[in-house]
Order: C-alpha cells, then structure tokens, then sequence
C-alpha cells in the first residue's frame, strides 16, 4: 500500500501503526509526504514495540533504526517528498527512510 500524507494543519499529529508482522510476510507500506506542513507543529510517527529495524537517510548522515518502536518526524519536517518504506518478513518491520530533513529531526527510539 502507498499512503499519501499531507500534513496542512497546524498544531496537527499524524500516527501509524503498523500491524503485527506475524502471518503478515511480504505486507509492504510506503508513506510519502504530498506537501509540506504548514503552521504550527505537525508531528509523524510510524510504530509497532521494538520491532522496526533499518535505517534513515537524512540530509547529514544516516540514523540506525534497531528494534524501535517509533520513527517519528519532527515538527514540520516531514517535508514534501520525504518517504518511508515498510516492509514485512514475518517476524519484525524492515524500514528505509529517505527525509529532506537533518539527523535531529528524526527520531528513532
């Protein structure tokens, strides 16, 4: 599946959670950022308990994403044409984010 997000309200949170990865091998989702946020904060987590695993590529370097339960953009940085592969091997989520932002802004925890 590919979700379009666009984040345009202020103050604005934006959470996914992905199914469990069990009996779901090969499941893929791609979240792309259609616009850029405006006004106040605007927030996007994607989450499943300690079972995303990758990495983000950001403008500055590369974060490692081990067992987290989260990826989370910060406010008003997930920017137009930011994207987050997710894919499924049955046990655990596989992730590769690519973001139009800095290592700081991106938390993965």
């Amino acid at each position: 599946s590919v979700i379009g997000i666009n984040p345009r309200i202020a103050n604005e949170s934006i959470e996914f959670t992905l199914p469990t990865p069990v009996g779901n091998t090969g499941l893929e989702y791609t979240f792309i950022s259609n616009n850029n946020p405006s006004g106040g904060s605007t927030t996007v987590s994607i989450t499943k308990s300690n079972l995303l695993n990758g990495i983000v590529i950001c403008d500055d370097g590369t974060k490692d994403v081990a067992a987290a339960d989260t990826i989370q953009f910060a406010a008003n940085k997930f920017l137009k044409g930011t994207r987050v592969y997710c894919v499924s091997d049955g046990t655990s989520w596989h992730t590769t984010a690519f973001c139009l932002c800095d290592l700081t802004d991106v938390t993965a925890s």
